[in-house]
């Protein structure tokens, strides 16, 4: 027998659930239970997710690049970003083919005596607040 089978999804519920499994219940006896897996791809993306800065001078500022993009090819604004901690800032922004390529600024206080530092930049896209990327940040002095 087949049986097919059409689906939808609501964009806010698979935000919060990116990837799972759809349970189909049958009357066959031998396949009580069909499994159906799925996964969705975010619009945006930045590349890489997360970054690691290597042998920071507490008070200089280091930077590194990363790229934002949209996963469908539509075009796009940047909009605000913010750090969570106060070290990460944007020192560049250059737009790209497919996207943006962001200069990323860590910097550390001078008087940190931390051996390991970690932050988070929000990446905002102009009137798409759900669509907000993070940015994982990592550094050792």
């Amino acid at each position: 027998t087949e049986q097919k089978l059409s689906s939808r999804a609501e964009m806010g519920k698979l935000r919060q659930h990116a990837s799972g499994s759809i349970w189909i219940k049958t009357s066959n006896p031998k396949a009580k239970n069909l499994s159906v897996g799925y996964s969705s791809t975010w619009p945006f993306a930045v590349y890489p997710a997360t970054k690691h800065f290597r042998k920071l001078v507490p008070g200089k500022i280091t930077t590194s690049n990363v790229k934002v993009i949209s996963n469908f090819g539509e075009p796009f604004e940047l909009g605000p970003f913010s750090s969570k901690r106060g070290y990460l800032s944007v020192a560049g922004i250059t737009k790209t083919e497919d996207g943006y390529q962001v200069e990323v600024a860590f910097k550390i206080p001078a008087d940190s005596t931390k051996k390991y530092v970690s932050d988070i930049l929000t990446i905002n896209i102009k009137g798409r607040p759900e669509d907000a990327l993070k940015l994982r940040c990592y550094a050792r002095p």
